[in-house]
């Protein structure tokens, strides 16, 4: 998990490729930081399918490796994290 991790030492970077248990989902495209505390609480995740954007809670993120980030979920488990645009 990073969500006790500082965003300046994280070793999260934009443009990392974010897999989840079952598959590749998209691209990390922000970090969401509490502002109190300096601690990332989320990923915000370009999906490619279908083309729209997620905000997932950085608790799910169980590994980060070489210029990817992988959560504990599956495709299906995500679908709850889509962001719709209004």
């Amino acid at each position: 998990m990073i969500s006790n991790h500082d965003p300046k030492s994280s070793p999260l970077q934009i443009g990392f490729k974010v897999n989840c248990r079952d598959g590749w989902i998209g691209t990390l495209k922000r970090l969401v930081v509490n502002p109190i505390s300096g601690r990332v609480t989320h990923l915000v995740v370009e999906a490619l399918s279908p083309a729209s954007k997620l905000m997932v809670p950085a608790e799910y993120c169980e590994v980060i490796g070489y210029e990817a980030v992988f959560l504990n979920l599956t495709l299906a488990q995500l679908k709850r994290y889509y962001v719709h645009a209004n």
